[in-house]
This record gives structure tokens, C-alpha cells and sequence, in this order.
């Protein structure tokens, strides 16, 4: 959230008029910083969605199967071995 805020900031300060100030006088001007806000808004969203989802699939996953060698030796006495 803190992209989405600083890129609607500086917008205003390096691309309206007047330049290099926090003030906006253009209506259009208002819009486009309003929209970057929401879009940065929902990407970042959508991003903190997607972080949840992979820690819940990695949460779910069964435990890999450890064969009895394994288990017993703490690794396989094949180096090429796979459990």
C-alpha cells in the first residue's frame, strides 16, 4: 500500500502543474492520481491474495514419503539413492 501511495504522490509532484509542488488544478489530473491510488490499491491486494494462497498450498502439502532406509539412517546409503 505504501508503493501505491508514493506513486500517486509523486505524480503530483513531477508530472501536474505547477511542477514540483503537492497541488493539482487540473480535474484530469485529480483522476489519474485517484486511479494510480486504486490500482496500486488492488495490485498490492492482490499480491498479499497470492502470498496467502502459496503458504496455505505449501501448508496442505503431505509430507514427503521417507522410505524405511531413510527413516532409519537419516539418509540413503546410495548417494544416488532417492526416498
Amino acid at each position: 500500500m505504501l508503493a501505491a501511495v508514493s506513486a500517486s504522490v509523486w505524480f503530483d509532484f513531477f508530472l501536474t502543474r505547477p511542477y514540483e509542488q503537492h497541488t493539482i488544478t487540473r480535474t484530469t489530473d485529480i483522476e489519474t492520481t485517484v486511479l494510480i491510488l486504486d490500482i496500486g490499491a488492488a495490485v498490492t491486494e492482490l499480491a498479499v491474495w497470492g502470498r496467502q494462497q502459496h503458504f496455505a498450498a505449501r501448508l496442505a502439502r503431505p509430507r514427503p514419503f521417507r522410505c524405511g532406509i531413510c527413516a532409519a539412517y537419516g539418509s540413503h546409503p546410495n548417494p544416488h539413492g532417492t526416498c
